[in-house]
């Protein structure tokens, strides 16, 4: 049994909080396929990030689930609990396991991070 969870790594500053979680499983790279197998496992990370944090007291929170994918691609899902308005928004990055992709990635990861910082929010339309 383990004793503790926790994520790979954490962004914070000031009121602003972000949980980074690396998995090595292959939910980008079967994005359309309907599995109920693959659909639970993703509900498991989400459950996870969500629990790292719901334990952080900062203002703003963020998670990072990173999968590995055929291309850098990074989407955003915000979960809002009706009971106490309290939000979370969660970033879907995909990142490509070759050394060509390694620029690329830190630009996203980099102008998401700065988003965040300045506004509390993610706007990268």
């Amino acid at each position: 049994q383990l004793s503790h969870l926790e994520p790979d790594g954490i962004f914070q500053k000031n009121e602003t909080c972000v949980m980074i979680d690396a998995k090595y499983k292959s939910h980008l790279y079967n994005r359309y396929d309907s599995s109920e197998i693959l659909k639970e496992e993703h509900r498991h990370d989400l459950h996870q990030i969500l629990g790292y944090n719901s334990f952080n007291t900062s203002a703003t929170k963020f998670g990072f689930l990173c999968y590995p994918s055929t291309e850098v691609q990074i989407d955003f899902i915000k979960y809002q609990n009706p009971i106490n308005q309290t939000s979370n928004r969660i970033a879907i990055l995909g990142i490509p396991i070759t050394k060509e992709s390694i620029h690329q990635t830190k630009k996203v990861i980099v102008k998401a991070l700065n988003e965040i910082e300045k506004t509390g929010v993610i706007n990268l339309n």
